[in-house]
Parts: structure tokens; C-alpha cells; sequence
């Protein structure tokens, strides 16, 4: 409906009895920005179901007389490798919205464009996830190392590359990063590593980390798209928290 309207009918307003003098425009750009705060609240729900699941399980556990585990898998291997092939698909849909400028928009000094939030994903996958559980395996609690993010992403140079493109990376390394994942055996989750800031760390730790970590970067990218629109709400702005 939208795309089939006017430059005229986009100027067409009404009144609204708490927000003034509302256009089209304007509220196209609000059910924008709505939509956006309704996938963040999703997103924090979430862990809170997560840890509920947990607890449900523990339950169940101890009614059985069975010992419960300190911190059992929320998540199967499979739903883990099936929850982290979703992340590219969300965000292609979101992303591939947006035009040019708004896929580079920087929201301020030193922070990143949506560009760069998918090119750190991709680097992610290889170094800190894939590349750490890999150590793990294939040693004995080995020492793992830490990542330059922001010296990572200098050398990416992302801002300078085709939206589609760099999508199209993420979405081939996270499949590959998925059926890896698959492959995770029971043993496997247990497999330990020592974080050179936080200490020892267990393979199934860092897969509810990743999960976690990508949930974190769809946020940057709604928040960046929120930035974009802020100035543009009007008196709408009361209705949203900055």
C-alpha cells in the first residue's frame, strides 16, 4: 500500500488527539520504528525463557532422583545449529530493506555501521567461536587467544564493500559454522578451554555465548536504524525511551 502511494499522499495528515498533526510519512516512519522496538523486546525475553526452560529441566531432574547437572544445555546441539542459520536470514530480510545510507550510517565516533556489525559477525564464527571450540577439542584445556575486533574490522575496510555481498559471506561462513556444530558430540560440550580475561570457559558455555552474541548484533543493527529515524518521529518522540 505504501509503495503505491503519491509524493502528494504522502503529505496527507490527520490529527491525533495526544500526538499533534500526524502525515503519512510520519507514521510509515513510526510503524518503522515500532516494529523495531517489538523485536528488542523478543530479544529480551528470551533469555529469560531460556533460563526458565533451565530451571524446568532441573526440576525435572531432581524429581526423578537423577543428579542435576551445575548448568545443563538449554538448547540442543541441533536447535543451537538451527537457531544460529537464522541470524543471516533475519538480518538479510531486515537489512536488505534499508538503503545505501542507511547500511553505512555510523551512529557516532568509533561506532560501527551495520557494514561492519556483519563483517564482525563472519570474523566471529572463524576466530572467536568455530576457531576456539576446534582448540578445544583438539587439545587439552588449552590457553586461548584474544581478538583485535576493531583492528579485525580496520582490515576488512567493510564500509567499502557491497551490502549484498558481505551477507551473502556471513550467510556461506554461518552454514558452515551450523553443520560444524551438528557434529558436537556429548563429550565435546564438555571440553574446556582457559579465556585469558574470564579463565576456564566450556565448549557449551561459548554456544550459549554465541547464540547470545548474535542477539547482541541484531540489536546494534535495529539501534542504528532507530538513530537513522529518531530525528524524524517528531512529537512522536515522547512515546520512546532514547
Amino acid at each position: 500500500m505504501l509503495a503505491s502511494l503519491s509524493p502528494e499522499l504522502w503529505e496527507h495528515s490527520g490529527e491525533h488527539s495526544e500526538r499533534g498533526r500526524l502525515t503519512v510519512e510520519g507514521l510509515a516512519r513510526h510503524m518503522a520504528a515500532h516494529d523495531i522496538n517489538h523485536i528488542q523486546q523478543i530479544e529480551r525475553l528470551l533469555p529469560a525463557r531460556q533460563t526458565d526452560a533451565m530451571a524446568q529441566g532441573e526440576r525435572c531432574r531432581a524429581s526423578l532422583g537423577e543428579k542435576a547437572s551445575p548448568q545443563p544445555m538449554c538448547l540442543t546441539v541441533h536447535e543451537t545449529a538451527e537457531l544460529l542459520r537464522r541470524t543471516p536470514v533475519v538480518l538479510r530480510e531486515l537489512i536488505l530493506a534499508l538503503p545505501a545510507h542507511a547500511v553505512a550510517y555510523h551512529p557516532g565516533p568509533g561506532k560501527w555501521c551495520i557494514k561492519e556489525a556483519v563483517g564482525h559477525l563472519t570474523e566471529e564464527d572463524k576466530r572467536d567461536f568455530v576457531g576456539r571450540i576446534e582448540m578445544m577439542l583438539n587439545q587439552a584445556e588449552p590457553q586461548l587467544g584474544l581478538n583485535d575486533q576493531d583492528a579485525v574490522a580496520q582490515q576488512r575496510q567493510d564500509c567499502d564493500k557491497d551490502m549484498r555481498e558481505l551477507l551473502d559471506e556471513f550467510v556461506a561462513v554461518r552454514q558452515a559454522s551450523a553443520r560444524f556444530v551438528e557434529q558436537l558430540s556429548t563429550p565435546d560440550l564438555e571440553r574446556t578451554g582457559v579465556h585469558p580475561k574470564i579463565g576456564l570457559i566450556r565448549v557449551r558455555e561459548l554456544l550459549h555465548e554465541w547464540l547470545y552474541h548474535d542477539l547482541n548484533h541484531a540489536k546494534q543493527v535495529e539501534g542504528n536504524t532507530q538513530h537513522l529515524l529518531w530525528n524524524q518521529l517528531g512529537n512522536m518522540k515522547a512515546f520512546y525511551a532514547v
